[in-house]
């Protein structure tokens, strides 16, 4: 007899393999990188019991074996991606601080309601515009986008700015003199969903001069506000939209981490710590830390988001919002934007119950993105949206940072574009009709 082992099977192999080898290099690096290096802003161990021990390896069994049994491609990786900004990272401050369990065990539901058939939404089925509908409304809204900030900022024509010089900062300063809150709510949506889905969307459907003006316009808006944000928007979204299939997505993503650390690591042993500073420190372990600082100086409070849209309603105690609060009473200066995510953004505002529910609400939006079948091509749209719940709230991902503009153009443009594209229609494990 004859046994086949499927690819897919060999490459969640690997991937399992790739998860436990991130697990153990982070239980490494955090004592022996972060304690060792940059124990004076924060990153300190009580060392680690044998119980906590045994507790981390069961939530992180638990986790991997919510996350293998998903069918879905897209939340598959979704969960894959929350297992290592979020889940990995709490758990090992856990084991290392006096620090609650409580948001590894909000992440560890996420995995679960992802996991839940019973608590999946139905395929939906919307009128779908054509490839040349969907590319001159693309046009339009890009255009029409440009024009403000085109009109209101200066254009910067400087090559030492795609160098990330000390120029960026100069302008940066300059514009933010420009008070127009309307400028601020459309900066994001502009240029991390509306300019990075337009590249993706050429690459995917070959218009290649709709790719021309998206990546002239990210230029361009490069030179307006020069945010490291904008150029690392377009890399995520190119990257991930050159390989299409998601699982192969998640290796490639693990592998990749797993190397630059392997780097970093060398790196830092010869005294070279940047990039495991920037890896390690500021991308897995620093969010996790502002959720305890969080956590521990509104410990019992509840704000109700006194300090923003519901100012109105309820008094804020403190002199600065929570975010300038934290970079004072933790780094020493309330000019430092200690941004939280939102797990530690909705505990502070509507406590534990709260979080609950905004968990749920936020599984539902990812069941909601996976109802729409679209192509794998387009996932670095979404990853760009779970690295703003890492670092910001889930009210402030949507209205500031093009949370609500994902939604809206996943429906109008991505809608179905799995069975349009190169994608094989069975790796999402659901099949459809051709429209």
């Amino acid at each position: 007899m004859e046994y086949v082992i499927k690819k897919t099977s060999i490459n969640r192999f690997i991937q399992l393999l790739l998860l436990v080898a991130f697990f153990i290099m982070m239980n490494i690096l955090y004592p022996n990188f972060l304690v060792k290096h940059y124990e004076y802003s924060g990153f300190t161990s009580d060392g680690v019991t044998v119980l906590e021990l045994l507790i981390a390896i069961v939530l992180f069994g638990g986790s991997l074996f919510l996350l293998f049994s998903i069918g879905s491609s897209f939340l598959r990786i979704v969960s894959g991606v929350f297992q290592i900004l979020f889940l990995i990272p709490n758990i090992i401050l856990w084991m290392h601080r006096e620090y609650t369990i409580i948001p590894s065990l909000m992440v560890l539901l996420f995995i679960a309601l992802l996991s839940w058939d019973m608590f999946r939404i139905p395929n939906l089925r919307m009128p779908i515009l054509s490839i040349r509908e969907q590319s001159l409304v693309f046009l339009l809204l890009s255009v029409i986008g440009f024009i403000p900030f085109a009109i209101i900022y200066d254009f910067h024509f400087d090559l030492s700015l795609f160098t990330f010089s000390g120029a960026i900062y100069e302008i940066r300063k300059e514009v933010s003199h420009v008070n127009i809150p309307f400028l601020g709510y459309l900066l994001s949506p502009y240029v991390k969903v509306l300019l990075p889905m337009m590249i993706a969307y050429y690459l995917l459907h070959k218009r290649y001069w709709l790719g021309l003006v998206g990546v002239t316009l990210m230029i361009l808006m490069f030179t307006l506000t020069p945010h490291k944000s904008i150029i690392f928007s377009a890399v995520v979204v190119l990257g991930f939209a050159l390989v299409k299939k998601h699982d192969y997505q998640f290796t490639l993503l693990l592998s990749g981490i797993l190397v630059f650390t392997l780097i970093g690591t060398i790196a830092a042993s010869n005294g070279e710590l940047m990039l495991n500073s920037l890896m390690v420190r500021r991308v897995f372990f620093l969010p996790a830390y502002l959720n305890q600082a969080y956590l521990d100086f509104f410990e019992g409070e509840n704000l109700y988001y006194g300090y923003s849209f519901m100012s109105s309603f309820f008094d804020y105690p403190y002199p600065f919002e929570p975010a300038s609060m934290i970079g004072l009473i933790y780094f020493g200066e309330e000019s430092v934007n200690a941004n939280s995510g939102f797990i530690s953004d909705s505990v502070i505002n509507l406590g534990y119950v709260g979080l609950f529910f905004i968990t749920v609400l936020v599984a539902l939006m990812f069941m909601f993105f996976d109802s729409l079948n679209i192509s794998a091509g387009f996932f670095g749209l979404y990853f760009l949206f779970i690295f703003t719940l890492l670092n910001s709230g889930l009210f402030t991902s949507m209205l500031t940072h093009g949370g609500f503009a994902l939604i809206l153009f996943s429906m109008i443009f991505l809608n179905q574009t799995a069975k349009s594209t190169l994608d094989n229609p069975a790796d999402n494990e659901s099949e459809y009709n051709n429209s």
